[in-house]
């Protein structure tokens, strides 16, 4: 008995990815997650900094001291994030 022939068009088509190919779009994707973070982060800084300007024109020390601290804490996680990403990505050139 022969076995029975398969039609090739119904096969999925499966392609073979080479290991540096499979690493750049892992690398994209984690790239463009991490620059989506550090984007909501600046985006909080840049909130926080206004409110401090609208409290500090407003003529309202005690406002301004609290956006002035709330934006300050941004500044720093949106500070740590981009030193972290800019070691991975270095941490990642040096492995190729």
């Amino acid at each position: 008995m022969e076995p029975e022939a398969k039609n090739s068009s119904a096969l999925p088509d499966k392609r073979i990815a080479t290991p540096g190919k499979v690493n750049f779009v892992a690398d994209t994707e984690a790239k463009e997650e991490r620059d989506a973070r550090l984007l909501l982060l600046l985006g909080e800084v840049i909130r926080y900094s206004q409110a401090w300007v609208r409290a500090l024109e407003s003529g309202d020390p005690f406002t301004a001291e609290k956006w002035e601290a709330e934006c300050v804490r941004a500044m720093d996680r949106f500070e740590a994030n981009r030193k972290r990403t800019q070691t991975q990505s270095t941490s990642f050139d040096q492995t190729q």
